[in-house]
């Protein structure tokens, strides 16, 4: 199912990409952008400071990446508007730790350490509004929201036979529900670009992203924080997703003369 998704979704931004070149008026622009990402995630609502406290120490971001074809509209002077198709990775993990007994159990016997990542996909739909300069050397500023539509929300348990080394590792792969629903996230985002021609501009892009919808990871209370020391405790809580990066951007101007 989640490959089918994925398929989707790439079929989805080559079918825009042909809609936005067919479509072309003077004033548009077409775009491709990849980033790097961290991800993690914000506590912002608990019963218990003990838990929130516990998982904050004990979990960390975990590496992603995003994909977008982009048209962009310039409605005034250095001003543009901002739509597209893409996917893009979130999530997090429960920091590796040693195993305290790996023979306990026959399914750990031969294996060091292990750690848990939470991973959500999903389609993005951006809508932003951009002002960039207009010079050879150009800078712009974005804000705006995107459209996330989930594809796959997976949790993975990894078993490691040398602790921090993902040479000899297994990795038990399980649906997880949450936060599987449409979400929506504040984007903010600065980029220093050169025009390589008249049409063409490439941009460097350092981003941030935050989910505005809020969620509670019910499997990671449920099976992960099933523990004595939170017996007495309310491990209700809210949480949102967060992911910060660098990415590269292409610029085509459709209306510029190549001459």
């Amino acid at each position: 199912m989640k490959n089918m998704k994925i398929k989707f979704v790439i079929i989805s931004i080559f079918l825009f990409s042909g809609f936005i070149e067919t479509s072309a008026q003077s004033k548009f622009s077409i775009g491709l952008s990849s980033s790097y990402l961290k991800n993690y995630r914000i506590i912002t609502k608990s019963k218990s400071d003990l838990y929130k406290n516990y998982r904050n120490e004990n979990e960390g971001s975990i590496s992603g990446f995003d994909i977008e074809v982009n048209l962009l509209y310039n409605f005034k002077p250095s001003l543009f508007f901002e739509t597209g198709i893409g996917y893009v990775q979130k999530g997090y993990k429960i920091n590796e730790v040693i195993l305290i007994d790996p023979c306990f159990s026959p399914v750990t016997c031969g294996y060091k350490s292990e750690l848990y990542r939470y991973k959500f996909d999903y389609m993005s739909i951006p809508l932003h509004l951009i002002y960039t300069t207009s010079k050879r050397l150009n800078f712009s500023f974005s804000i705006g929201t995107s459209l996330l539509i989930p594809l796959s929300s997976n949790v993975e348990w990894i078993l490691r036979k040398e602790f921090n080394s993902n040479t000899d590792q297994k990795i038990d792969k399980r649906n997880n529900s949450n936060p599987n629903k449409f979400n929506m996230s504040l984007d903010l985002g600065f980029g220093i670009g050169f025009r390589i021609t008249e049409k063409m501009n490439l941009m460097i892009l350092p981003k941030f992203n935050y989910n505005l919808f809020s969620y509670e990871n019910t499997d990671i209370r449920d099976n992960n924080y099933d523990i004595s020391l939170f017996i007495n405790e309310n491990k209700s809580t809210k949480e949102n997703l967060i992911s910060y990066g660098i990415g590269i951007k292409l610029l085509y101007d459709l209306g510029k003369s190549s001459h």
